[in-house]
C-alpha cells in the first residue's frame, strides 16, 4: 500500500512539473505574438467601376509606369517618400521591414505644425500660385461652403472618416482623419471643379500632414498647400482622375501615407439629353439598320459598336462606352477600337415574345451621345425556320467589284459559316480554308477567270506603298483570290451588316434579315473599314480615310495636320504642307510672293543725236527689272541749196529741188506751166508797164 501511495506521488509530481513547463513556453511565445498593423489593413484604396468613370483602367496604366519607372521621378521633391503601390496589399513579412516606409520626415517636420505646405521651407519645392491647391470659392461635394472645412476642429478625436491608423507610443493610435473622397466625383456634385476636404493628424500633439497630387495627363506629383495644415484644395479638370497622396509625419516615427483617387465626371448623355458638349460622339452599330420595335429569333446577338470622336473621327474604345440590356450593363466580349457584346434573350414567362431596350452611352472628355434601340425577342427552338440572309462576295480593292451575291433562308443556330458555304456551292466557287476549335479562316477561293479583270486602284495602291505595307506585286492570278495576293497584307475578312465581328464565321450565328459580306483586303483590313478587328500594329497609318467596298469608293474625310512650311519672299511663293495623320495623304497650299518696292537705278545709257533717239536704262537692284528712258533727237537748223531743177513747159509744171546741206532733208517748189506761145497782151505781164495803160516795151 505504501509503495502505491508512493508510485502516485511521484507521477504527480511529473504532471505539476510538465504543466508548469508548458505555462513557461507560453509566457515566451505570446510575448512575441503582434497584432495585425491597421495601416496594411487599409492599404487598399478603393476602385471606380470603369463603367462608370473608366478611372480603373487609369490606374492600372499608372500601375504599369511605376512598376517599370525609375525609384523616383525626376519632378518629385528630393524628400518625397517613396509612394506606395495602389491596389497591392503590402504581405506580413513586410511589416518588419521599416526602411521600405519609414523614411525620416524632411527638414523642418519635426515640430508640431512646422512644414504643412509651408513655401518658406528650404527643403520642399518651389510652389507657385497656379500650381493645384490653390484655394478656390467654390464649394466641394456634400457640403455646401463648409465642404472643406473640419467638422472635428475643436475635437482632434472625432469626425475623422475612414482614418489611416497606426499604433504609436503607448498604445496610442495615430491616423489621419480626412473626409477626401474615393472614387468619381460627377460634375453636378462638383460644378465648379474645385475639390475640397480636410485632412489632419490625429492620436499625437506632434503630427503634421503633406499631400502630393498628380493626374494622368502631367503624371508629375504636385505638392498641395494649406493655410492651416487641415483644410486643403485643389482644381480639377473634367475626365481626369487624380492620386491624391497623403503623408502622415511624427518625430522620430516611421511615415505614414495613403492614397485615393478621384475621377471629375462630366455629365453624361441620357434619356432627356441624348447629346452633351460641343462635340458629341458618333455612335454607329452592325444592327443600324434594324428598326426599332424590329423582331429577332435568335436567343443571342452580338452587338458591335463603334464609337468616334467628332469632328476628327478617333475610336473611342471601349473603358468610355457603356452598354445596357433593359438597364443591365452588358460586358465586352472582345474588342477594343470596336467592342463585340454578347446579348443574351431569356425566354417569355408568358407567350412567345418579350421586349429588350438595348442602350449605349459613349464618352469623350466633356461630350457624350446616347444611342437606343428596342427589340422585340420571339422565342424559337434549334431548328425552327429563322428567316433569311443575304450574302456578298466583294473584290472591289483589286477593282472587281461584287463579285456574286445571293440570299439563303436560315434556322436557328445557323452561323456566318454554314450560310457562307452554301453560297460558294450554289456559285460554283471553291474554297480552301482552316476550320476547328473555333476557327473558320479563309486561305483561297477558286473559279475559273474570277479574276480575270483585276487591276488595283491607283489611289489605293498609293496609299499602301505611303503605309509602308510589304508588297507581293506578281503573287496572283486571274483565277483565284486569296492570302498574300498582291501585298502582305492581303486576305479575305467578313462583316455582318457592315461590322466586323471579333470572332471567326463559325462562331456567329445570323439572323434574320442579316447581309454577311465577305471582303477582300490588301491592307490589313485598313482598306475596307475592318483594321480595328485585326489588333492593328501594321504599317504606319490607322486608316486610308476611304474604303474600296460594294464596288465603290466611300471617302470618310482626311485629319490634315501642318507638316512643311516654305515662307514666300519677295519674288518666290512659299507654300504650306498638309499631311494626313490616318493615311499620309498630303496637298500643299500656296503663300503668293510678297512683292517689293523696286529700288531703281541707272546701267545704260546712249545720248541723243540731231537725227536720232537715245534713252537712259535703269535696272532694280533688287530683282533685276528694267525699263528704258528716251531721250529725243536733239534736231538743227536746216541749211538747204537748189540740187535739182526742171524748167516748166506750155503744158507741164516744173520744180526746183532743195536739199538740207546737214541732214538731207529735201523739199521742192513748183513752177507752173507757161500755157500758149502768144506774147502777152495788153496789160499783161508781170507788172512791167503802167496801170491802166501804156507803151508796150
Amino acid at each position: 500500500m505504501n509503495r502505491k501511495n508512493l508510485i502516485n506521488r511521484i507521477l504527480c509530481a511529473v504532471l505539476i512539473l510538465a504543466l508548469a513547463a508548458g505555462a513557461a513556453v507560453a509566457a515566451v511565445t505570446g510575448g512575441r505574438t503582434s497584432p495585425e498593423d491597421p495601416l496594411d489593413r487599409r492599404a487598399q484604396t478603393l476602385n471606380a467601376d470603369p463603367v462608370d468613370g473608366g478611372s480603373s483602367s487609369q490606374r492600372r496604366e499608372w500601375q504599369e509606369r511605376e512598376d517599370t519607372a525609375p525609384e523616383q521621378e525626376e519632378t518629385e521633391p528630393a524628400d518625397a517618400p517613396q509612394e506606395e503601390e495602389p491596389h497591392k496589399e503590402e504581405q506580413p513579412e513586410d511589416r518588419e521591414q521599416p526602411d521600405r516606409k519609414t523614411e525620416p520626415p524632411p527638414s523642418g517636420q519635426t515640430e508640431p505644425g512646422e512644414g504643412q505646405g509651408n513655401p518658406d521651407d528650404p527643403e520642399l519645392p518651389d510652389r507657385q500660385d497656379d500650381t493645384p491647391g490653390a484655394s478656390g470659392d467654390e464649394t466641394g461635394p456634400g457640403g455646401g461652403d463648409a465642404a472643406g472645412e473640419d467638422p472635428a476642429a475643436e475635437d482632434p478625436s472625432g469626425g475623422a472618416e475612414d482614418p489611416d491608423a497606426a499604433p504609436g507610443e503607448s498604445g496610442i493610435t495615430t491616423a489621419i482623419a480626412t473626409n477626401c473622397p474615393n472614387g468619381i466625383v460627377t460634375q453636378e456634385e462638383l460644378p465648379g471643379g474645385v475639390l475640397k476636404f480636410y485632412a489632419y493628424g490625429t492620436g499625437a500633439e506632434d503630427l503634421s500632414v503633406r499631400i502630393t497630387v498628380k493626374n494622368t495627363a502631367t503624371r508629375a506629383s504636385s505638392w498641395l498647400t494649406s493655410d492651416d495644415g487641415r483644410n486643403w484644395s485643389f482644381p480639377m479638370e473634367l475626365g481626369e482622375t487624380y492620386q491624391i497622396t497623403m503623408y502622415l509625419y511624427q518625430p522620430g516615427r516611421p511615415t505614414q501615407h495613403t492614397a485615393r483617387y478621384v475621377t471629375w465626371q462630366a455629365s453624361r448623355a441620357d434619356e432627356e439629353h441624348p447629346e452633351v458638349g460641343e462635340h458629341p460622339p458618333v455612335i454607329t452599330t452592325n444592327i443600324d439598320n434594324m428598326a426599332d420595335g424590329a423582331e429577332i429569333r435568335g436567343s443571342e446577338l452580338a452587338l458591335i459598336v463603334t464609337a468616334l470622336t467628332d469632328p476628327d473621327r478617333r475610336p473611342i474604345t471601349s473603358e468610355r462606352i457603356s452598354v445596357k440590356l433593359n438597364g443591365v450593363t452588358v460586358r465586352k466580349t472582345g474588342g477594343d477600337s470596336s467592342p463585340e457584346y454578347d446579348l443574351h434573350f431569356d425566354p417569355p414567362n408568358v407567350g412567345d415574345h418579350r421586349d429588350y431596350t438595348i442602350e449605349i452611352i459613349a464618352w469623350d472628355g466633356t461630350s457624350s451621345s446616347r444611342w437606343s434601340k428596342t427589340i422585340r425577342y420571339v422565342s424559337l427552338a434549334d431548328g425552327d425556320d429563322a428567316g433569311t440572309v443575304t450574302v456578298v462576295l466583294d473584290a472591289t480593292t483589286v477593282g472587281c467589284g461584287i463579285l456574286d451575291t445571293g440570299e439563303y433562308d436560315i434556322k436557328k443556330g445557323d452561323t456566318a459559316a454554314d450560310v457562307f458555304l452554301r453560297f460558294l456551292e450554289e456559285y460554283g466557287y471553291d474554297i480552301t480554308y482552316d476550320s476547328g476549335g473555333g476557327t473558320f479562316y479563309i486561305r483561297r477561293i477558286h473559279r475559273w477567270d474570277m479574276c480575270w479583270r483585276a487591276s488595283v486602284p491607283a489611289d489605293l495602291w498609293n496609299a499602301i506603298r505611303r503605309d509602308g505595307i510589304a508588297l507581293n506585286e506578281g503573287q496572283h492570278d486571274r483565277d483565284s483570290l486569296g492570302e498574300f495576293d498582291y501585298t502582305m497584307g492581303a486576305g479575305w475578312m467578313f462583316a455582318v451588316d457592315g461590322a466586323y465581328p471579333g470572332r471567326s464565321m463559325n462562331r456567329f450565328e445570323v439572323k434574320d434579315g442579316s447581309t454577311v459580306s465577305v471582303r477582300f483586303t490588301l491592307a490589313y483590313g485598313k482598306d475596307i473599314g475592318g483594321f480595328a478587328s485585326t489588333g492593328g500594329g501594321y504599317g504606319r497609318y490607322s486608316s486610308y480615310c476611304g474604303l474600296w467596298l460594294n464596288g465603290n469608293y466611300q471617302a470618310l474625310g482626311h485629319r490634315y495636320g501642318e507638316t512643311d512650311r516654305r515662307e514666300p519672299t519677295e519674288t518666290e511663293d512659299g507654300y504650306v504642307e498638309y499631311t494626313c495623320a490616318r493615311c499620309g495623304d498630303t496637298y500643299r497650299e500656296i503663300l503668293p510672293a510678297t512683292g517689293h518696292e523696286h529700288t531703281y537705278e541707272e546701267t545704260g545709257r546712249q545720248e541723243p543725236t540731231e537725227t536720232e533717239d537715245g534713252y537712259v536704262e535703269y535696272t532694280c537692284s533688287v530683282c533685276g527689272d528694267t525699263y528704258r528712258e528716251i531721250l529725243p533727237a536733239t534736231g538743227h537748223e536746216h541749211t538747204y541749196e537748189e540740187t535739182d531743177r526742171r524748167e516748166p513747159t506750155e503744158t507741164e509744171d516744173g520744180y526746183v529741188e532743195y536739199t538740207c546741206s546737214v541732214c538731207g532733208d529735201t523739199y521742192r517748189v513748183t513752177l507752173p506751166a507757161t500755157g500758149p506761145g502768144e506774147g502777152p497782151g495788153p496789160g499783161d505781164g508781170d507788172g512791167g508797164g503802167q496801170e491802166g495803160g501804156g507803151d508796150t516795151p
